[in-house]
């Protein structure tokens, strides 16, 4: 029997199927994600290894190319590529389009921990991320106040920075464009010459007296506590005061050789918003979520924390990706709606009949709302593919 068969003779049959098929379509559609782009992941790895002090030619010789023969072994790479600038080590793999992502991506994580031991002593160990087409930030938000500008970025990472995070949705908060306090050592080459010292003993002085290790445990008449050897420098003065060595019977301490001060760390990157320096927050979603709903907790989240800032201090969304996502959606949607409902315009004006126009008015949001129950299934979401919406292409 046939679709066409069944439908005459069993009326009452495909119109409960094509309830259910609504009523799924119905509950599926406010569990499916809005984003902008399907949620594809590439079989891409990027491996970036920081070597402090080293030139271009010092990092590819000892960096860049021990990890490259390393990560040549692996199978299933389609290109290999390298990028090596002043102290920094960028390798990027690209597997062919039917290896799994994750897979591969375990696999470059073996074969670089392997090759760490190869590499110098001062390099850092190297950071292999995949690359997740999804990454972009879906809120950019700037931070400003009448402090300077570490004081700018201790409000925005204590106050700001750890509330968002926590956030439903929300993957990572990233600060750009902060500083950092720090304790600044300024070695006077003359004084440490004279007192028959080296960079070396200054340097392991402050090692040896800036340790926090634990110290055991102590039973304490049934109660067993764990102990905790607190050997961190708190201040200038501290670290001023520490002794490198024993000059017949002299002490000499880092302020005899060195000035120490509380200063700020180098900058490497800087926020600008209206021309004032800022701090800038980068919002990212978790993987999977929906990317309008994670945005939109955040900005309430971010109201309530602005409203209890010091006085001054304000925080503004600068960027809001999720803004053309809800755009686009609504566009497709009224698209949509008026498509439907001029073609059953068009049906009614030419046949001139109700009972054709009414079939065409019910099967087309059938077919759609339908449609959502599959699109949830399958771990869809509603983007520009999904959608069809050429205008978010162009």
């Amino acid at each position: 029997m046939s679709l066409f068969e069944l439908s005459i003779r069993r009326p009452v049959f495909i119109s409960t199927i094509l309830l259910a098929l609504v009523a799924l379509g119905m509950v599926s559609f406010p569990r499916i994600g809005l984003e902008m782009f399907p949620g594809v992941e590439p079989p891409v790895a990027t491996i970036v290894t920081i070597y402090p002090g080293a030139g271009p030619e010092t990092v590819e010789k000892e960096v860049t190319r021990k990890l490259e023969d390393a990560l040549s072994e692996l199978s299933g790479i389609d290109q290999l590529k390298s990028i090596s600038v002043e102290n920094v080590s960028q390798v990027i793999v690209v597997f062919d389009m039917e290896v799994d992502a994750d897979q591969a991506v375990q696999d470059v994580r073996d074969k670089v921990s392997r090759a760490a031991a190869l590499l110098p002593a001062e390099a850092e160990a190297p950071s292999v991320e995949k690359l997740e087409l999804q990454s972009e930030p879906i809120l950019t938000i700037a931070v400003s106040g009448p402090g300077p500008i570490e004081e700018v970025t201790d409000v925005a990472k204590n106050r700001i920075q750890e509330p968002l995070q926590a956030v439903q949705g929300i993957g990572s908060v990233d600060i750009v464009g902060g500083a950092q306090r720090e304790v600044q050592v300024r070695v006077d080459p003359l004084k440490l010459d004279a007192a028959g010292l080296a960079v070396t003993d200054l340097v392991g002085a402050l090692r040896a007296n800036n340790l926090e290790f634990p110290g055991g445990r102590f039973d304490g008449g049934g109660d067993e506590l764990a102990v905790r050897v607190d050997g961190g420098i708190e201040t200038a003065e501290d670290i001023a005061a520490l002794p490198i060595a024993d000059d017949g019977g002299r002490t000499i301490r880092v302020r005899d050789v060195a000035i120490v001060e509380e200063g700020v760390e180098e900058r490497h990157n800087s926020a600008l918003s209206d021309g004032r320096r800022t701090v800038t927050l980068l919002v990212r979603k978790q993987s999977g979520t929906n990317s309008v709903e994670a945005a939109r907790l955040a900005k309430e989240r971010l109201a309530d924390i602005s409203a209890s800032l010091p006085g001054g201090y304000q925080t503004r969304v600068v960027a809001d990706q999720t803004v053309i996502t809800e755009a686009s959606f609504h566009a497709v949607w009224f698209d949509m709606i008026f498509g439907g409902v001029l073609a059953v315009l068009i049906v009614f004006v030419f046949l001139r009949n109700l009972r054709s126009t009414f079939i065409a008015a019910l099967a087309l949001p059938v077919s759609v709302v339908g449609t959502f129950t599959f699109i949830h299934i399958m771990g869809f979401t509603f983007n520009i593919l999904t959608l069809l919406d050429r205008k978010s292409v162009v």
